[in-house]
């Protein structure tokens, strides 16, 4: 945190600690801190957040939303210090192809859930195996004029 302050940030992004399956993991710096003590270290270091990233965007058998329960942790005790919430466009490991289509209202009634927020829906590039709600640019536009959600556009996801 000292060095990103030193380097005349204000503002960071907080990308939530995710196990993905047995190969990977998304923040691993974050792994045991929880939400309230990940919010203390940015209070305490004078920094500001300028989004919360949910953690994964993978739907699996069973889960019932497309926000983490961690989300809802970080809202609890942070909700004044978070304007924004990024979301990865959901996506679930299936063949079939009419998943999206069942999926995209759940998805959306679950994001417009979250009151006085600036809600984003990442892009996301199709990986094998798995469907994705909106993988092309003009359906990630529609599903976000569908829910008066905004586009972040992560230009690393095109790598």
């Amino acid at each position: 945190m000292e060095l990103i302050k030193k380097a005349g940030y204000e503002y960071i992004e907080i990308l939530q600690y995710w196990k993905g399956g047995n190969s990977w993991e998304m923040a691993q710096h974050l792994k045991n801190i929880t939400p309230k003590e990940t919010l203390n270290i940015v209070k305490e270091s004078g920094l500001k957040i300028s989004t919360l990233h949910d953690s994964g965007g993978v739907i699996e058998d069973g889960k019932e939303s497309v926000i983490a329960k961690t989300t809802f942790e970080y809202l609890k005790y942070g909700a004044s210090d978070i304007p924004c919430i990024v979301f990865h466009v959901p996506h679930k490991k299936t063949s079939d192809k009419s998943w999206p289509d069942t999926y995209r209202s759940v998805a959306g009634n679950d994001l417009k859930a979250i009151k006085n927020k600036i809600i984003c829906i990442e892009n996301m590039p199709s990986f094998e195996g798995f469907a994705a709600l909106s993988s092309e640019p003009y359906d990630l536009l529609n599903f976000a004029v569908e829910n008066d959600i905004f586009v972040n556009i992560d230009t690393t996801h095109y790598a």
